[in-house]
């Protein structure tokens, strides 16, 4: 069955007034709806926790570790930090032989 003309089912169902045109009907407000809710697992919570710990250093290594950056970030904008291609060399082999294994 094909609806040809919608304006004839919606009049249907639209209230109509003495010479006024069709409103909708006043709609009583219903009771609130239950709220959605998340529920984490204790591992969840414990990783957020550790997460959070991470992202705010505190205590003298996180002092040095600044201070370490800040000397490296100076040394680059100088020009003063080289690389030592043997060391990374060796460092690379390694990590592969590592996960060779």
């Amino acid at each position: 069955m094909k609806i040809t003309n919608s304006n004839i089912i919606s009049q249907a169902y639209m209230p109509q007034h003495s010479g006024k045109a069709a409103q909708a009907p006043n709609i009583e407000k219903k009771a609130e709806l239950p709220v959605d809710s998340v529920t984490l697992s204790s591992n969840t919570k414990d990783l957020q926790t550790i997460q959070k710990a991470m992202e705010t250093p505190s205590g003298q290594k996180a002092e040095q570790r600044a201070a370490k950056i800040t000397d490296l970030k100076d040394r680059v904008e100088q020009g003063q930090y080289n690389v030592n291609a043997e060391q990374v060399a060796e460092k690379m082999v390694g990590y592969m032989l590592n996960e060779m294994v």
